[in-house]
């Protein structure tokens, strides 16, 4: 049996929490199905004309640890990634407590809704 990974949203300063989650092969599988999800994420924002950028994928294990973070805007290809938005488009980026840091920052993202 394959581990279950769970991709939780922050949005701001709200957490969603995914409460099936999926398995993965591992950790690695799980980071990339949130990279591929935070990209079709974001551009969807787009065609709503809002900024999903600035969410993040926090991706727990079954044991409910935080094992990697994927911000939405590291999946972004080539130097879309890294380019500051506008002020009037930024999205208010929270101060994550403690207890949802990762311990691992992989730079890739997944799911929200």
């Amino acid at each position: 049996m394959m581990p279950r990974f769970f991709l939780d949203v922050l949005n701001e300063r709200e957490l969603r929490e995914d409460p099936e989650g999926q398995e993965f092969a591992d950790v690695d599988a799980a980071v990339a199905e949130a990279v591929a999800s935070a990209r079709d994420l974001v551009a969807y924002g787009i065609m709503q004309n809002e900024d999903a950028s600035g969410r993040s994928f926090l991706i727990r294990d079954e044991d409910g640890e935080t094992v990697a973070t994927v911000p939405f805007r590291s999946a972004l290809p080539g130097r879309l990634g890294g380019w500051a938005l506008p002020v009037s488009m930024l999205s208010a980026q929270p101060d994550v407590p403690p207890k949802l840091r990762s311990r691992v920052h992989c730079g890739h993202p997944r799911c929200c809704g």
